[in-house]
C-alpha cells in the first residue's frame, strides 16, 4: 500500500507506477451485489471518491481511510505501507491510523522530517529510525537556469478616460479583454514557437 496525504500525491503515484511497474498479478476477485466480477485496475485506487482495491499495489490517501468501518480488515491485507510525506505521521489523526497498521515493513519518504512543533520523536516511533538519506545538494546546482525578462508594455489609451474612472478589477478586466494586447500576446507565443522556445501560457 502506499499511504499519501493529499489526491495530488496519490495521482502523482498512480502515474509513476504505471510507468516502472509491470504488474503481471491480476486484482483480487470482488463481486458486485449481482453477483458480477467487478472490474479493477491492477494498481487500486483508493482515494477522491474512488475505492478500487487491487490487492497489488493500492494507492490511497489518509483522508480516504481513517473513517472507514473496515479499517481493520483493508490493512490486514498488506505486507508493507510505503507513507510519502512521512512527516505528517506525527499529527494525531495519521497517528491514531498508523498504529493500527500490522505490516511487517512500513517505510516512510519524507524531505523534511524535523517538523516546526518538535513532533518528529513520534514519526521515528511510529516507522522507525531514518536508514538512508540522499546526499545534499549545493544550492548553486540547484537551479542552472538563468532568467532574462523582457517587458512588453501596452498602453492604456485605447480605453480613454474610461479607465480614470474604473475599480482596479474592472481595470484588470479591459486589459484581459483588450484587442491590442491580446494580438501582442498571441504574436509572440507564435514568434517564441517559430524560434523553438518552450512556452508556458
Amino acid at each position: 500500500m502506499i499511504l499519501v496525504h493529499t489526491t495530488q500525491l496519490a495521482e502523482q503515484w498512480n502515474t509513476a507506477l504505471e510507468q516502472f511497474l509491470d504488474i503481471k498479478n491480476e486484482p483480487f476477485l470482488e463481486y458486485t451485489p449481482k453477483g458480477r466480477i467487478k472490474k479493477k485496475p491492477k494498481i487500486g485506487l483508493m482515494y477522491d471518491q474512488k475505492f478500487k482495491r487491487s490487492g497489488n499495489v493500492d494507492v490511497t490517501t489518509f483522508q480516504s481511510l481513517v473513517k472507514r468501518k473496515d479499517l481493520d480488515a483493508i490493512l490486514s491485507d498488506y505486507g508493507m505501507v510505503i507513507i510519502d510525506e512521512a512527516h505528517h505521521v506525527a499529527a494525531k489523526t495519521y497517528e491514531h491510523l498508523i498504529e493500527k497498521i500490522p505490516a511487517k515493513y512500513i517505510y516512510g519518504f519524507s524531505a523534511t522530517v524535523k517538523r516546526s512543533d518538535g513532533l518528529e520523536k513520534i514519526t521515528y516511533m511510529r516507522i522507525g529510525d531514518i536508514r538512508f538519506e540522499t546526499a545534499k545538494t549545493d544550492e548553486k546546482y540547484l537551479n542552472s537556469v538563468n532568467y532574462v525578462l523582457h517587458s512588453r508594455f501596452t498602453s492604456m489609451n485605447e480605453f480613454g478616460n474610461e479607465a480614470l474612472d474604473n475599480t482596479i478589477n474592472e481595470n484588470y478586466e479591459l486589459i484581459v479583454n483588450s484587442k491590442e494586447r491580446n494580438e501582442q500576446i498571441v504574436d509572440d507565443i507564435k514568434q517564441n514557437y517559430h524560434d523553438k522556445r518552450h512556452i508556458i501560457v
